[in-house]
């Protein structure tokens, strides 16, 4: 549950949404959050395509009680947003979950999220599953938005 709004010193705004929280404790476990002398005033606006409020509001929400719940559909935003936010711990629960949860409606848009972010190891699971189930995925919507560099990956195996 997120803090009670009235307690909270300290208001993000992500997507127009705004969120409260208590500077110590995102400080305390996200170096995002460690601001210098000159930063602490201001109420930060998260300015990243990729991080949306709910995915955030799981992360503050963790960071309070120390449990995550991953639902499905969810990982995908939750490894971003943890990823940018530098919460390794969130950020490889997300890697655990969606390394269990590909699939042929998923694979593109978790390969899609980019080797930095994903790692080496959920990358590579991604890139093994598209290739095992090529043929049933060649005429899926996901691979009509995957980048020139990801089609080409695909061509040269």
């Amino acid at each position: 549950m997120l803090p009670d709004q009235k307690d909270c010193d300290f208001i993000l705004e992500v997507n127009g949404e705004y969120i409260y929280a208590h500077k110590a404790v995102l400080a305390a476990n996200s170096p995002f959050f460690q601001f210098s002398e000159n930063d602490k005033e201001k109420a930060p606006t998260i300015e990243n395509e990729y991080v949306d409020a709910g995915a955030l509001k799981t992360i503050i929400n963790y960071l309070y009680n120390g449990k995550i719940e991953i639902i499905e559909g969810a990982g995908q935003s939750l490894l971003v947003t943890s990823n940018f936010l530098q919460i390794d711990w969130v950020e490889e629960q997300c890697k655990q979950h969606l390394k269990s949860s590909i699939d042929l409606g998923n694979c593109f848009d978790i390969w899609g999220i980019g080797d930095s972010v994903l790692g080496e190891e959920l990358a590579d699971r991604c890139f093994r599953y598209i290739l095992r189930h090529f043929a049933q995925l060649i005429e899926a919507e996901g691979f009509l938005k995957l980048s020139i560099e990801k089609v080409c990956k695909l061509d040269m195996k």
